[in-house]
C-alpha cells in the first residue's frame, strides 16, 4: 500500500511520542528512518522502529532532547550526546554545525556518548538543503579485523558527504568502510538467504556465504587496504579525538542497555564564504557535465549517490509504500 511521505513521518512519530519522547525527537527518529526506507537503505529504515522502541521501553536511551556542550571555538564544537537517541543528538549536531558553519565559513562537531544515528547521508542532505558542503562519519561496533588479523578490532564506519547544487538535484553519497554494511548481512540471514562470497569470512578465517557464520565472524573491508585505512581515520577522529570508545570498546546496538559510546563528527562547510553566490551555478555545470560525458552503449550516468535522491524526491512527492504488517502498526 502506498501512503504519503508526511503521513509516515507523522505516523512514526507518534509511536515515538507515545513512549515519552518530545514532538522534536521523535520526529528526528521518524524523519531519519523514513529517509532511510525510501532510498533503499532498508536495513536502517521502517524495519528499526522495533528496535528503538524496544530500548526505550528498556530505559537504554535516555529519551530527552537535550545534548551537552562541552567545549566550543568558532571552529569546533565538543559535544556530550548525553545517550541520547542517535537520530536525535545527530540533528542536534548537524543544527550546530550549520549555523556556526554560516557565521564563520567552517564549522566542526565532535560528538561522544552517542548512540548509532542510522544512515548517515540523511544528515549531510540536510546540510546540502540549506546551502551547505557537509561530512559526516562515525565508528560503530567492531565486525572487522585489521588486514592480517582474525580478531574483530573496527567497525564498519560510515562515511557520507553533500556537495548543495542550484537547479540540479544536490549530490549526496553514503557508504561503509566494509564492503557491505553489516545490516546487509543481517538482512540476508532473516530471509535465508546466502551472501555474495566476498563480503565476510568465518570464525576461523576462510571465505564463506553462510550469513550466520559471517555475522559471528568478520566483515571483510572495502577494497582492503584502502577500506582499512578509512574505517581507521574514522575511529581514531570520531573515536579517540572525541573523546569517545574506540576499536573494540564501542558497544553493542542488540542486547545492551547502555549507552553504545559512538563518536560521531559532522563538517559544514558554507561555500558562500570560499568561492561565493556562484558556487552553486558551478556545481550546476559540473553535474551537467558528468551527466552529459560519453557513455557505454545502454548505460545512464548518474552522479554518486544521485538514485538516493531521485528516490527520496520521488517518495515526497508520490508517497511511499509499505507492506501490511509496518502499515498496520502505524494505523495506516
Amino acid at each position: 500500500m502506498k501512503v504519503s511521505y508526511e503521513s509516515a513521518i507523522n505516523s512514526i512519530s507518534q509511536l515515538f511520542q507515545n513512549e515519552g519522547c518530545s514532538s522534536y525527537a521523535a520526529t528526528c527518529i521518524a524523519t531519519s528512518l523514513t529517509q532511510a526506507e525510501v532510498c533503499g537503505i532498508s536495513s536502517h529504515g521502517l524495519r528499526m522502529i522495533d528496535s528503538h522502541l524496544e530500548k526505550i521501553r528498556e530505559r537504554a536511551y535516555n529519551i530527552a532532547d537535550q545534548i551537552i556542550i562541552e567545549k566550543q571555538t568558532p571552529s569546533f564544537t565538543l559535544v556530550n550526546s548525553n545517550n541520547l537517541v542517535g537520530m536525535v543528538s545527530a540533528d542536534r549536531c548537524i543544527n550546530i554545525a550549520m549555523e556556526k558553519a554560516k557565521e564563520n565559513g567552517v564549522h566542526v562537531v565532535f560528538a561522544n556518548n552517542a548512540n548509532t544515528f542510522s544512515a548517515a547521508f540523511t544528515y549531510v542532505n540536510k546540510l546540502a538543503e540549506n546551502g551547505l558542503i557537509g561530512i559526516a562519519f562515525c565508528n560503530s561496533p567492531a565486525q572487522m579485523a585489521p588486514l592480517g588479523g582474525c580478531e574483530k578490532m573496527l567497525g564498519t564506519n560510515p562515511f557520507a558527504y553533500s556537495i548543495p547544487s542550484c537547479k540540479e538535484l544536490p549530490i549526496v553519497f553514503d557508504m561503509a568502510t566494509s564492503i557491505v554494511a553489516k545490516s546487509k548481512i543481517n538482512e540476508a540471514l532473516e530471509k535465508g538467504q546466502e551472501i555474495p562470497n566476498g563480503w565476510a569470512l568465518s570464525e576461523n578465517g576462510t571465505p564463506t556465504t553462510n550469513p550466520l557464520e559471517a555475522v559471528k565472524g568478520l566483515i571483510l573491508p572495502m577494497a582492503g587496504p584502502k577500506g582499512y585505512g578509512l574505517s581507521v581515520m574514522i575511529d581514531m577522529i570520531s573515536g579517540l579525538c572525541a573523546g569517545s570508545n574506540y576499536l573494540n570498546r564501542v558497544g553493542r546496538f542488540y542486547g545492551s542497555r547502555n549507552c553504545m559510546k559512538v563518536g560521531h563528527t559532522f563538517f559544514a562547510i558554507d561555500p558562500i564564504h570560499i568561492y561565493g553566490e556562484d558556487f552553486y551555478h558551478q556545481v550546476d555545470l559540473y553535474i551537467d557535465k558528468i551527466h552529459s560525458s560519453k557513455k557505454v552503449d545502454g548505460q545512464t550516468i548518474l552522479m554518486p549517490g544521485e538514485d538516493k535522491v531521485i528516490k527520496l524526491h520521488q517518495a515526497k512527492k508520490n508517497g511511499i509504500e509499505v507492506n501490511d504488517a509496518i502499515r498496520g502498526a502505524l494505523n495506516l
